[in-house]
C-alpha cells in the first residue's frame, strides 16, 4: 500500500498557494517560449538551452524542496538534487 501511496501530502494553504504560484510562473513562461515566432528560430533555441529548473527551483520560501506527484522520477535513485 504504501508503495502506490508514498509521500508527503500538503494540507497547509499557504505552503499549498506557493506551489501553485511556482507552477504558474513555470507555466507562463514555457508559454512565452513557445509563443516566439517561427522566424525566431535561434532566439527560442537559445531561450530552451536556458534550464528553466535554474530560474524556477521547486523550493519553497521555508528552503524545503518539493516534487510534483505527476513527474516521472527514477525510483531506484532517491536522490534528486
Amino acid at each position: 500500500l504504501a508503495s502506490n501511496y508514498g509521500g508527503i501530502y500538503i494540507f497547509d494553504k499557504k505552503i499549498r498557494e506557493e506551489i501553485l504560484e511556482n507552477e504558474r510562473k513555470i507555466k507562463e513562461y514555457n508559454q512565452w517560449i513557445n509563443n516566439i515566432s517561427a522566424s525566431d528560430e535561434e532566439l527560442r533555441a537559445n531561450i530552451k538551452k536556458y534550464d528553466v529548473e535554474k530560474k524556477f527551483p521547486q523550493v519553497l520560501s521555508n528552503g524545503c524542496k518539493y516534487y510534483r506527484n505527476d513527474y516521472n522520477y527514477d525510483v531506484d535513485d532517491p536522490d534528486y538534487d
